[in-house]
């Protein structure tokens, strides 16, 4: 009996499974602002836009329903979820709690020079960002900034929640709130700059206070 060999949609990709690469692929549409709250997201054209067939979609789908990032409608099908300005703050306070433990937990491991370089990295993203003056960068480069501290922290758990769906979902809706005037764009450089050089000093109580005092700006910021 002849066997038959997989189409070539119907694979692995780049060693994950077919409904993680779809999650990552829309994540990430959603992340460089592709996707816009509302939006209805429609199984078919996905399939063919990511080369796999309907049922990795359909099932990758539900995953991101699960994850707060699309809501499924009966007899419409998915679309991209709206969200309330209260739930953005939400997730502000969320992100205060979650990363000022990273940031107390790796603030003693700037005596290794491969974190400090890491740390530099970050920073320049940040200062980059700055410069071209367009807000989704700025925000993105600020969550890196994290992603890679929590990861020098060596908290499973940080790392890991930090790491999920809607962060990265809520980016672009940060970005499109704050920064919202000139003075916003220098206070998150001057605030970076002093929650950097705290990391550096290998002082927690002194990183961590600065961090949440940017933290309580920007809560304020987005409750306006």
């Amino acid at each position: 009996m002849k066997c038959l060999k997989p189409k070539k949609k119907d694979t692995v990709k780049n060693g994950q499974s077919l409904v993680q690469y779809v999650v990552d692929k829309i994540t990430a549409g959603v992340e460089r602002g592709n996707y816009s709250p509302g939006q209805r997201l429609i199984a078919a054209d996905l399939a063919e836009q990511f080369n796999v067939s309907r049922a990795p979609v359909r099932e990758a789908l539900h995953v991101l329903a699960g994850e707060g990032v699309v809501d499924l409608i009966p007899n419409r099908g998915a679309m991209i979820r709206k969200v309330s300005n209260k739930e953005l703050v939400d997730l502000l306070d969320f992100t205060e709690a979650i990363c000022v433990l990273g940031v107390r937990q790796a603030t003693p491991k700037m005596d290794k020079p491969k974190n400090i370089k890491i740390m530099e990295k970050a920073m320049q993203r940040i200062r980059d960002a700055y410069a071209n003056k367009i807000p989704l960068p700025l925000i993105s480069s600020l969550y890196q900034y994290h992603v890679d501290l929590n990861a020098i922290s060596g908290n499973y758990y940080v790392d890991f929640f930090y790491r999920r769906v809607p962060f990265h979902f809520f980016n672009p809706m940060f970005a499109e709130q704050v920064p919202s005037k000139p003075e916003h764009w220098d206070g998150f450089l001057r605030d970076y700059e002093q929650i950097h050089s705290a990391v550096l000093s290998r002082d927690p109580h002194v990183s961590t206070t600065t961090f949440i005092s940017h933290m309580q700006w920007v809560i304020s910021i987005a409750k306006e």
